[in-house]
């Protein structure tokens, strides 16, 4: 038996999918009427999110408030299925511009994230990292959150996570929340110019995507 805190995580594995049983038991309840509706409006949602950004953080919402209440709904059709794994298959399914973005990260921190919340509030840890660019105050910012949230998660689900080295989940949560950096956080040798100079590229990639989308 390893050494409590000693211990590592999984290997990060980019080829990740949601599981069969996930799959089906979603596919399930979404063919229901009571569910099928307000589905179909939280997808409307996010298409218009597409356009006016700002409502994103609202259909979001609305999708966490959904997955609560099927959870509650089909306990029989989930029993002993992980409520997170659930949650990421609806994201898959919502439309949300980011959707492969936060599935990716999920899988990537399953064995430390667990929790919708945990999951809501490292995105905006992410969010945080991403929209930094090369300054360096923001990114002290940055990472007082990070630190504040693993701090947080160790306190309240310390016993599921007794076996891992906090520096280990650590070094887990800041390689997700980084993984889009180029330049300045990737380390290189470009300069800070170049650096900020591709942030406002991938930036407005990013926007030229979610409009082509639309189309």
């Amino acid at each position: 038996m390893p050494i409590a805190g000693s211990g590592g995580l999984p290997p990060i594995d980019p080829l990740a999918r949601t599981s069969y049983v996930v799959i089906e038991g979603v596919k399930k309840v979404l063919t229901e009427p009571a569910s099928q509706q307000p589905f179909q409006k939280i997808k409307a949602c996010f298409r218009q999110s597409r356009i006016q950004t700002e409502m994103r953080q609202i259909c979001r919402q609305q999708l966490e408030s959904f997955h609560r209440r099927i959870l509650l709904k089909f306990q029989d059709t989930f029993r002993g299925v992980p409520p997170l794994e659930i949650y990421i298959r609806l994201v898959e399914l919502s439309g949300d511009a980011d959707a492969a973005e936060i599935r990716n990260d999920l899988f990537a921190l399953k064995g430390v994230v667990a929790l919708v919340d945990e999951a809501r509030r490292f995105r905006v840890i992410k969010e945080c990292y991403r929209d930094a660019g090369p300054e360096p105050a923001i990114h002290q910012i940055c990472r007082r959150r990070l630190d504040g949230f693993l701090n947080e998660i160790m306190r309240t689900r310390g016993v599921e996570l007794r076996d891992i080295s906090p520096k280990e989940i650590k070094r887990r949560l800041l390689t997700v929340a980084t993984a889009d950096q180029v330049g300045f956080m990737g380390g290189g040798d470009k300069s800070v110019f170049e650096s900020s100079r591709d942030i406002r590229r991938k930036q407005e990639d990013r926007k030229t995507g979610d409009r082509l989308a639309l189309v």
